[in-house]
Protein backbone atom coordinates (compact mmCIF):
# COMPACT_ATOMS: atom_id res chain seq x y z
CA UNK A 1 0.00 0.00 0.00
CA UNK A 2 1.21 3.49 -0.76
CA UNK A 3 2.34 5.62 2.16
CA UNK A 4 -0.61 7.95 1.68
CA UNK A 5 -3.01 5.00 1.93
CA UNK A 6 -4.60 5.73 -1.45
CA UNK A 7 -3.15 3.04 -3.74
CA UNK A 8 -2.70 -0.73 -3.33
CA UNK A 9 -0.48 -3.02 -5.41
CA UNK A 10 -1.04 -6.76 -5.13
CA UNK A 11 -0.27 -10.07 -6.79
CA UNK A 12 -2.91 -12.59 -7.70
CA UNK A 13 -3.49 -15.53 -10.01
CA UNK A 14 -7.13 -14.49 -10.49
CA UNK A 15 -8.30 -12.82 -13.68
CA UNK A 16 -10.31 -9.80 -12.47
CA UNK A 17 -9.73 -7.71 -15.62
CA UNK A 18 -9.81 -10.45 -18.27
CA UNK A 19 -6.09 -10.05 -18.99
CA UNK A 20 -4.86 -13.09 -17.06
CA UNK A 21 -6.67 -16.10 -18.58
CA UNK A 22 -3.73 -18.42 -17.81
CA UNK A 23 -4.00 -17.48 -14.10
CA UNK A 24 -0.31 -16.61 -13.74
CA UNK A 25 1.03 -14.54 -10.83
CA UNK A 26 0.39 -10.98 -12.04
CA UNK A 27 0.75 -7.51 -10.54
CA UNK A 28 -2.39 -5.41 -10.20
CA UNK A 29 -3.10 -2.05 -8.60
CA UNK A 30 -6.22 -0.22 -7.50
CA UNK A 31 -7.35 2.62 -5.29
CA UNK A 32 -7.79 1.81 -1.59
CA UNK A 33 -11.58 1.71 -2.08
CA UNK A 34 -11.20 -0.93 -4.84
CA UNK A 35 -11.83 1.45 -7.75
CA UNK A 36 -9.58 1.89 -10.78
CA UNK A 37 -8.28 -1.69 -10.96
CA UNK A 38 -5.49 -2.15 -13.50
CA UNK A 39 -3.37 -5.17 -14.47
CA UNK A 40 0.24 -3.98 -14.62
CA UNK A 41 2.11 -7.10 -15.81
CA UNK A 42 1.53 -10.00 -18.19
CA UNK A 43 4.58 -12.24 -17.80
CA UNK A 44 3.85 -14.26 -14.67
CA UNK A 45 6.25 -15.17 -11.85
CA UNK A 46 5.72 -11.77 -10.19
CA UNK A 47 6.41 -11.19 -6.47
CA UNK A 48 7.08 -8.67 -3.68
CA UNK A 49 5.64 -5.33 -4.87
CA UNK A 50 6.55 -2.09 -3.09
CA UNK A 51 4.78 1.23 -3.69
CA UNK A 52 6.00 4.82 -3.29
CA UNK A 53 4.12 7.08 -0.86
CA UNK A 54 2.19 8.85 -3.63
CA UNK A 55 1.25 5.50 -5.23
CA UNK A 56 2.71 6.45 -8.61
CA UNK A 57 5.87 4.28 -8.62
CA UNK A 58 5.93 0.54 -8.06
CA UNK A 59 8.83 -1.89 -7.93
CA UNK A 60 8.48 -5.66 -7.96
CA UNK A 61 10.34 -8.89 -8.49
CA UNK A 62 10.08 -10.84 -11.74
CA UNK A 63 11.90 -14.15 -11.83
CA UNK A 64 15.37 -13.13 -10.51
CA UNK A 65 15.32 -9.42 -11.35
CA UNK A 66 13.97 -6.19 -9.89
CA UNK A 67 11.61 -4.23 -12.14
CA UNK A 68 10.00 -0.79 -11.98
CA UNK A 69 6.68 0.37 -13.41
CA UNK A 70 4.46 3.42 -13.15
CA UNK A 71 1.02 3.01 -11.56
CA UNK A 72 -0.69 3.48 -14.95
CA UNK A 73 1.17 0.44 -16.33
CA UNK A 74 3.70 2.33 -18.44
CA UNK A 75 7.48 2.41 -18.21
CA UNK A 76 8.01 -1.22 -17.15
CA UNK A 77 11.75 -1.92 -17.09
CA UNK A 78 14.48 -3.83 -15.29
CA UNK A 79 16.39 -2.02 -12.54
CA UNK A 80 18.81 -4.79 -11.62
CA UNK A 81 21.81 -5.77 -13.69
CA UNK A 82 21.48 -8.68 -16.10
CA UNK A 83 22.78 -11.95 -14.70
CA UNK A 84 22.64 -10.81 -11.06
CA UNK A 85 20.11 -12.65 -8.92
CA UNK A 86 18.11 -10.00 -7.01
CA UNK A 87 14.93 -10.10 -4.96
CA UNK A 88 12.70 -8.36 -2.36
CA UNK A 89 12.74 -4.75 -3.61
CA UNK A 90 11.66 -1.84 -1.41
CA UNK A 91 11.09 1.65 -2.81
CA UNK A 92 11.65 4.76 -0.72
CA UNK A 93 8.59 6.82 0.14
CA UNK A 94 9.62 9.58 -2.25
CA UNK A 95 10.20 7.03 -5.04
CA UNK A 96 13.81 8.04 -5.62
CA UNK A 97 15.67 4.95 -4.36
CA UNK A 98 15.15 1.20 -4.50
CA UNK A 99 16.97 -1.23 -2.24
CA UNK A 100 16.97 -4.97 -2.73
CA UNK A 101 18.63 -8.17 -1.63
CA UNK A 102 20.81 -10.09 -4.01
CA UNK A 103 23.84 -12.15 -4.78
CA UNK A 104 25.88 -9.13 -5.75
CA UNK A 105 29.29 -9.12 -7.45
CA UNK A 106 32.18 -9.32 -5.00
CA UNK A 107 30.22 -11.05 -2.23
CA UNK A 108 29.49 -14.74 -1.81
CA UNK A 109 26.36 -14.27 0.34
CA UNK A 110 23.08 -12.37 -0.05
CA UNK A 111 23.65 -8.66 0.52
CA UNK A 112 21.88 -5.29 0.15
CA UNK A 113 22.08 -3.29 -3.06
CA UNK A 114 20.56 0.03 -4.07
CA UNK A 115 19.70 1.76 -7.32
CA UNK A 116 17.94 5.01 -8.17
CA UNK A 117 14.53 5.08 -9.91
CA UNK A 118 16.16 5.66 -13.29
CA UNK A 119 18.14 2.42 -12.92
CA UNK A 120 21.51 4.12 -12.68
CA UNK A 121 23.99 4.41 -9.84
CA UNK A 122 23.60 0.82 -8.63
CA UNK A 123 25.75 0.14 -5.57
CA UNK A 124 26.35 -2.66 -3.09
CA UNK A 125 25.56 -1.44 0.43
CA UNK A 126 26.72 -4.43 2.46
CA UNK A 127 29.33 -7.16 2.37
CA UNK A 128 31.11 -8.20 5.54
CA UNK A 129 34.40 -9.77 4.52
CA UNK A 130 37.21 -10.89 6.78
CA UNK A 131 40.35 -12.30 5.23
CA UNK A 132 38.64 -12.53 1.84
CA UNK A 133 35.74 -14.63 3.13
CA UNK A 134 32.16 -13.31 3.26
CA UNK A 135 30.36 -13.71 6.59
CA UNK A 136 26.58 -13.86 6.77
CA UNK A 137 23.64 -13.15 4.55
CA UNK A 138 21.27 -10.22 4.89
CA UNK A 139 17.69 -11.45 5.36
CA UNK A 140 15.79 -8.13 5.39
CA UNK A 141 16.43 -4.46 4.74
CA UNK A 142 14.30 -1.31 4.83
CA UNK A 143 14.93 2.36 4.13
CA UNK A 144 13.72 5.79 5.14
CA UNK A 145 11.11 7.68 3.13
CA UNK A 146 13.74 9.99 1.62
CA UNK A 147 15.89 7.02 0.55
CA UNK A 148 18.95 8.33 2.40
CA UNK A 149 19.25 5.76 5.20
CA UNK A 150 19.00 1.95 5.06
Amino acid sequence: MSGNGQRVAFITTFDPTGGNPAHLQQLFANDADGANLIQLTSGGDIWAPSVSDDGQRIVYGHQSEIRAILADGTGDRALSAAGVSTFFPTISGDGSTVIYLGELPGCAETQVGAVDWEGTDAIRLSCLQIGGATYGSVLFADLTDDGQTV
